[in-house]
């Protein structure tokens, strides 16, 4: 939420939901397992993602 949370326009237990500009719709990230979200898990990734629409770009490459 500090680094991305201008583009979140809603949080849950089970999801984050974004508002990028330039995408066509909201873009829903499913959290379905919170044990797997920990610094250890992404903690490059969030690291090198400098925007939200790049977190979520590398989020769906395959593999991850």
């Amino acid at each position: 939420m500090a680094r991305f949370g201008e583009h979140v326009s809603a949080a849950s237990w089970d999801s984050v939901i974004f508002d990028v500009p330039g995408a066509r719709s909201l873009q829903r990230v499913p959290m379905l397992d919170p044990l797997r979200g920990t610094k250890e898990h992404i903690g490059a990734l969030l690291d090198e993602s400098g925007d939200a629409r790049s977190l979520l770009d590398r989020l769906s490459e395959p593999g991850r």
